[in-house]
């Protein structure tokens, strides 16, 4: 007879209900919702010892590192009730990310994870396209955004529809897994014909948004996706290798040099923007001002003059800029190290697995890139409710299945 599981492979079982309980109480925060929250926590730590919820991974002292960030950033900020949604969405996405690790490895349902994946990505533009206050940039968008019904409204936060490039922003970390998952060689005609049809899905949303910034990283991570998928993996010469990367990396360059410059010199109000966080990060270096408060510390203290009493600046229209705004350059520090391992862990597992494995994880590096290119010129701030797909894409990375085989070790030399 086979042995009985584990208690904490039984705990693990149940780490998705667990997960979808504390949605609402920590994407929607009360101080009741909260206690709760982490009192439902603390008996699940106390029931599952010693594993309990969090993996093993090498973003775990990271992580620890920016909770408690976090939790200095309430002493920092000037109202702890206008942070707490940031504050709770930023703590649920850690606890996302352990459950999801801790799930998928002990369930060894990674390849399934995929497929939820990217349909979760077609769930978000089906949300998206009904719940989105649509702009108009182009003249050919009112032709399809004026015959969509405003169906999803009045979400807190959101009241009014969903801002469309944060909707880019998000959509993009999926887009590329989708088309890589279309790429696998065993898919019977209908299921490829679904998968591609909720690829195109997914980036005409991205289109309809008009996110310069989101079409700018899908088109970054089509060229790394393909430059390294066509490479014949860790034995490539290493010279060869280097130049290549080098050629990609000056290309990259260019285009968001060019992109940024242009972006600039026709949103003189995104320069005055940046030019205004940059004081304030010269203000407050070590402390950051608190997680979401710039839209009310800029208008107070660093105001844009010819600025429209009614327009809101929810951040600093930068990724890393608004992360060290929120936590100071710690947290600015803490989150590039963990985009760095998980990148790092992408190459360590990319080689010597099933074709469809690496095109998987390479289609979760390709979207992490692409986030990060639309994060040079916007931003989904850590904590807001659309950053959770970030934290659910790390998880992914760090539950793949560990490549064995001699190239995988080769890989890590």
């Amino acid at each position: 007879m086979p042995p009985a599981p584990h208690s904490a492979d039984r705990a693990s079982q149940w780490i998705p209900a667990l997960l979808a309980v504390l949605a609402p109480c920590f994407l929607f925060p009360t101080p009741a919702r909260l206690v709760a929250a982490l009192i439902l926590l603390g008996v699940w730590f106390g029931a599952t010892r010693p594993s309990g919820l969090i993996p093993d991974t090498p973003l775990t002292r990271p992580l620890c590192a920016l909770l408690v960030l976090v939790l200095l950033s309430c002493w920092t900020t000037f109202d702890i009730r206008f942070s707490l949604g940031k504050v709770a969405g930023v703590t649920y996405g850690v606890v996302v990310f352990w459950g999801i690790v801790r799930w998928t490895r002990q369930s060894a349902s990674w390849q399934i994870s995929m497929w939820y994946m990217a349909a979760a990505g077609g769930v978000l533009g089906a949300v998206g396209l009904f719940g989105t206050a649509w702009a108009t940039k182009a003249p050919w968008t009112p032709i399809f955004t004026e015959a969509l019904p405003g169906w999803i409204r009045g979400i807190p936060g959101a009241e009014s529809g969903f801002n469309p490039n944060a909707l880019a922003g998000t959509l993009i970390l999926f887009v590329p897994l989708q088309w890589a998952l279309a790429l696998k060689k065993e898919l019977t005609p209908w299921t490829r014909l679904s998968v591609v049809g909720l690829a195109v899905f997914a980036t005409g949303v991205v289109l309809l948004a008009q996110s310069r910034a989101g079409v700018l990283g899908l088109i970054v991570a089509s060229l790394a996706f393909s430059a390294v998928r066509v490479s014949p993996g860790p034995r490539f010469h290493h010279r060869r290798w280097l130049f290549g990367l080098a050629s990609f990396g000056v290309v990259v360059i260019l285009i968001a040099f060019v992109w940024i410059t242009w972006e600039s010199a026709t949103s003189m109000m995104r320069r005055a923007v940046w030019q205004r966080a940059l004081t304030a990060l010269s203000d407050v270096p070590i402390t950051g001002m608190g997680l979401g408060t710039f839209r009310r510390v800029m208008p107070e203290f660093y105001p844009i003059l010819d600025l429209p009493v009614e327009e809101d600046i929810a951040h600093a229209h930068n990724q890393f800029l608004q992360t060290a705004l929120d936590l100071g350059l710690p947290g600015l520090i803490v989150y590039l190290l963990i985009l760095l391992r998980t990148f790092q862990a992408v190459r360590a597992n990319l080689w010597g697995r099933p074709a469809a494995e690496r095109n998987a994880l390479l289609g979760l590096g390709a979207g992490l890139l692409a986030h990060l290119m639309f994060g040079l010129v916007d931003a989904v701030p850590l904590g807001a409710k659309a950053g959770l797909a970030f934290w659910v894409l790390l998880a992914l990375v760090f539950a793949a299945p560990t490549a064995t085989s001699a190239d995988s070790r080769l890989s890590r030399s």
